[in-house]
């Protein structure tokens, strides 16, 4: 069986974008703040940094998020971003190379008359283009 990997990275500041889009769109994704930074801490862990401001003090916050709990503000990203994604690709969250990555598996089955051998000449010779 074929298969196809996409795998879409993200710098630092495009996982900082993806953050703050899916805030926008789920209420109580994040506490109201700034997010600073969004850095992967292991294969497994993202942690964001907050800077939320109580009259003249600041103070910063970190959360940190399991990978697999990162891919629906991923998808979200894609979409705004104009990154054609396909529905029924198995859909995936990992860290590679210290970047978090959008990991997408196509399984392609080739459908394949019984009667016709791929790569065999008579195909090709049998093909109206080719008989020339």
């Amino acid at each position: 069986m074929v298969q196809e990997l996409r795998r879409i990275s993200l710098a630092p500041d495009e996982l900082l974008s993806a953050f703050e889009s899916y805030r926008r769109l789920t209420p109580h994704f994040l506490p109201d703040g700034k997010i600073v930074m969004c850095t992967p801490t292991s294969q497994e862990v993202v942690s964001v940094c907050m800077e939320t401001t109580y009259g003249n003090s600041a103070q910063r916050s970190n959360f940190d998020f399991k990978v697999v709990d990162l891919l629906r503000p991923l998808l979200r990203f894609c979409l705004e971003n104009n990154i054609v994604l396909p529905i029924d690709g198995r859909k995936s969250v990992e860290v590679v190379d210290g970047a978090v990555c959008l990991s997408i598996l196509l399984r392609m089955d080739a459908d394949v008359l019984d009667n016709v051998t791929p790569m065999k000449i008579e195909n090709l010779l049998a093909t109206p283009a080719l008989r020339k």
